[in-house]
Order: C-alpha cells, then structure tokens, then sequence
C-alpha cells in the first residue's frame, strides 16, 4: 500500500503549480495550455490564414502587378482583393462612382452597415440603379465612409481605377497626416 501510495505521489508533479486536487488541473497549468493553445493559432493565423486573406479572389499576377495608388501604402499594410464581374469596364464603372455613405451604398449588408453608422444611403439601402446625380466624382472629392469623414480621391482613371485613401494611424485606429496611408483600391479591367 506505501508503494502504490508512493507511485501516485511521484506521477502528479503539478501539484506543486497549484492544482486542483479534485479536477487535477490548476490556474499555471490552465494558463500554459492557454497560452499554447493561443501560440498554436497564432502560427496557424500567420502560415495560412493571413496571407490568404491578404490576396482574396486575385490571382498571382494580380497580386506581383503594379496598381495605381501602391505608391501610397507601405508593403507591410498592402493587400490585393479581387473579383471578377462579367461586365465591361464601362458598364461597372457608373456602380463605383456611385458608392459611398449618403450615397449609393457599399453594395455590402446593408443591415451590418447600419448597425455600424455607415448605412445611411442616398435610395434607403445600397443603390438598385445607377443614380445620375451621383456620378460625377473628382480628384480632391471625399468618399464619405460616416458621417464622421472618408476617403479623398486620389487618382481617377474612368473606367479604369479608382483610388480612394484615408491618412490613419493603424495602429491607434485613428486618422493621422502624419503619412501612413490606408487605401482602397478599385481596378476595373
């Protein structure tokens, strides 16, 4: 019975990390599973999850190309989405010029947009046509993401590119002249 007591003794070493004699796990061995668990999905996050994300629907080429308004955001921040419409350029164009709060929408959910404060638009909900008042957009012009600021147009090449950026500080998630740009990108081809 000493033996069998004394083998039971020498296989529970965490004990001493403060263990919960009924369930057999304590607050340090919580915490360091915690803590593997959040560095095992951190790893996972960035071998395969980021960079996916980072390159949404754009193929190779898409992603190595030079695109109007790259100038304007550091690699470290530079992501390509992409998406294929079965459409000329030209007939896409009118729904880009269009977009924006108190204006066409953001062809998104516009109950999420709402919710957000960026769902104010110009028709009720994300735009069902082209508007004709609302396709004259300029260099210098504001996109307005809320009613509290947007994105200026910064390059316009109808039905080519739009460029759309907000000085921000990505960081503190603040607007910031400073010159780290966060931009968005339209590139209809």
């Amino acid at each position: 019975m000493k033996g069998a007591r004394m083998m039971r003794q020498s296989r529970t070493a965490w004990p001493t990390l403060g263990t919960d004699r009924h369930s057999g796990t304590g607050p340090i061995r919580r915490r360091l599973t915690q803590t593997g668990w959040l560095a095992a999905a951190s790893v996972v996050y960035f071998a395969v999850i980021r960079g996916r994300l980072r390159t949404w629907g754009a193929s190779a080429e898409e992603v190595d190309a030079v695109l109007p308004g790259d100038d304007l955001v550091q690699d470290r921040y530079r992501t390509t989405h992409a998406m294929t419409i079965a459409r000329p350029p030209a007939d896409v164009w009118p729904w880009l010029a269009q977009m924006g709060y108190e204006r066409g929408g953001w062809y998104s959910y516009d109950r999420f947009e709402r919710a957000i404060g960026a769902g104010d638009f110009a028709e009720g909900g994300s735009a069902m046509r082209i508007v004709p008042h609302l396709q004259s957009l300029r260099l210098g012009d504001t996109v307005a993401l809320s009613q509290n600021g947007g994105l200026t147009v910064v390059g316009l090449d109808p039905p080519r590119s739009l460029v759309l950026h907000l000085p921000m500080d990505l960081v503190q998630r603040r607007s910031d002249p400073s010159g780290v740009y966060a931009a968005l990108r339209s590139l209809a081809s």
